[in-house]
């Protein structure tokens, strides 16, 4: 799954190792991608049996790196991501966002929602990314994903920094909900699931049985039917955040002007398209960047054309205004936040009598109706 998601994963193999005496496992990753495979750095990063703490786990990335996040991040740019991450500031935010490759990132996290788990990879362990040699920029590398139902995150039920600082750009929380439906509808992931499941279980089937016999002692590996069920609830899950495009809108007369505010509500972001107005004169929209109430010489105006339908004028936009959608990742789970967006028209507003936006989902494309925003919202 990792590959059909163009993810840029390792191969993992378990060896049998014999130290003093005591057999146990050593999981170690191979990988066949020749720019991970630069003087089998990441190897020797990621086999060291010592760069761990005593019960096998990593120290927190954030607060403590350590040799066995594959090719070590270069010390000052370590060290300036762990002050960013330290102070969540907006400049110094985009400062982070600028050292980490974006777009893995971004398909990283979509295919950790299908699976269910965005919670293991949780900060302290499971966490790696690689230095890209040439760029230096930190690419997060998919680690011991597991299969769980999206709805029942286990305690603490938080994302790790690294995301929760990501999810605070609604442009990498539209990428993410973009990249989700890909993965469900264009690349078919939950179908690729299933027929990795039914294949791998027939395979390797005296193996599952044999495991399955000491359930209760380690996790349950569970079925391909039981699989199946997990990835479509998910999947039904995620579908139902692409479709929930909820914006309020409300539109306010103030001082020769009307005020246009809009308040995304779910989990996607809506596109205004279209604006229909009942009555008054030769308008102009203004998009109100710093969202004051008054046109400054930094809010730009808004191209569009002007025609009539069914009595009322209509003014379409030549190009979209995104109303991006904001999560709050802060935790427990991932829930919509709101996102405020102000627009003003201009000239002859005195005998307009009503304002109708028309709005359309980011992701899937689908009409959006705006509720009623309050007042004092």
């Amino acid at each position: 799954i990792e590959d059909e998601a163009d993810l840029r994963g390792l191969r993992r193999r378990e060896l049998v190792v014999v130290l003093d005496g005591s057999q146990g496992a050593f999981v170690t990753e191979q990988t066949d991608v020749p720019d991970l495979r630069l003087g089998d750095q990441l190897e020797r990063g990621l086999d060291h049996p010592d760069a761990g703490s005593q019960d096998g786990n990593q120290p927190d990335l954030f607060g403590k790196p350590h040799a066995r996040m594959g090719r070590e991040w270069s010390p000052d740019i370590r060290r300036r991501g762990l002050e960013i991450l330290g102070g969540f500031i907006e400049d110094e935010h985009r400062e982070l966002m600028a050292l980490v490759d974006r777009q893995q990132s971004v398909q990283l996290l979509a295919y950790l929602l299908m699976m269910g788990d965005p919670w293991h990879m949780d900060g302290v362990h499971n966490e790696f990314f690689y230095e890209d040699p040439w760029s230096m920029v930190q690419e997060p590398l998919p680690w011991d994903t597991r299969l769980l139902d999206i709805t029942r995150p286990p305690a603490p039920r938080r994302v790790n920094p690294f995301f929760q600082e990501s999810l605070r750009d609604p442009f990498f929380v539209d990428d993410v909900l973009r990249e989700e439906r890909r993965m469900l509808d264009d690349l078919h992931g939950v179908q690729v699931g299933e027929r990795l499941a039914r294949t791998e279980y027939e395979r390797y089937r005296p193996y599952f049985d044999f495991e399955s016999d000491r359930a209760g002692i380690i996790p349950d590996l569970g079925t391909p039917e039981e699989v199946s069920t997990i990835l479509r609830k998910n999947a039904t899950v995620l579908h139902q955040w692409i479709n929930d495009a909820r914006v309020a809108f409300r539109s306010t007369p103030a001082d020769g002007r009307l005020v246009l505010d809009f308040e995304t509500r779910g989990y996607a972001g809506s596109d205004l398209r279209r604006l229909t107005i009942n009555g008054g004169g030769p308008l102009v929209l203004y998009a109100d960047r710093n969202g004051n109430g008054v046109v400054d010489r930094d809010d730009p105006v808004i191209a569009g054309t002007w025609g009539n339908e069914a009595g009322a004028r209509r003014f379409t936009l030549l190009k979209p205004e995104a109303l991006y959608s904001a999560w709050n990742a802060k935790g427990p789970g991932i829930q919509p936040s709101t996102a405020a967006y102000r627009f003003l028209l201009t000239g002859a507003v005195a005998g307009v009598t009503a304002v109708t936006p028309e709005l359309v989902n980011r992701v899937n494309g689908q009409p959006v109706t705006a509720e009623e925003l309050a007042a004092k919202a």
